[in-house]
């Protein structure tokens, strides 16, 4: 559960749970809410106190624009010209992106950034 948290999940029910509860749940998660099972909260509290859940990284507003015209599939060179930056510029701020959501490129970083909702 955990892991499923850090990586962007949105609920975690018990399978044991009534099948209302978990329609409703589900329900709840495709409208862009959260749920967590009762029976985890106390669990999810201590993760957060001792900081075992992986928080987004804090990345600039230019980085998270960059980002998402990185996803919609935009080269270096038309990121530099939609933000009137240099291709240079757009470079280093993309290795800082990378660096910061600890990826292993641009794409992973990307991918990383869908799942933690900051594109």
């Amino acid at each position: 559960m955990r892991s499923a948290l850090a990586n962007g999940a949105r609920g975690y029910i018990i399978k044991d749970e009534q099948w209302g509860i978990g329609r409703q749940g589900i329900r709840k998660v495709l409208t862009r809410g959260a749920v967590l099972d009762p029976k985890l909260t106390a669990r999810v509290i201590q993760w957060v106190e001792e900081d075992h859940l992986q928080y987004p990284a804090r990345l600039k507003p230019v980085d998270i624009h960059i980002l998402s015209l990185v996803a919609e599939g935009f080269t270096n060179k038309e990121i530099g010209t939609t933000l009137n930056l240099s291709e240079n510029i757009i470079k280093i701020h993309i290795n800082t992106i990378v660096e910061n959501l600890g990826a292993k490129n641009l794409v992973e970083a990307a991918v990383i950034a869908y799942r933690q909702g900051i594109i």
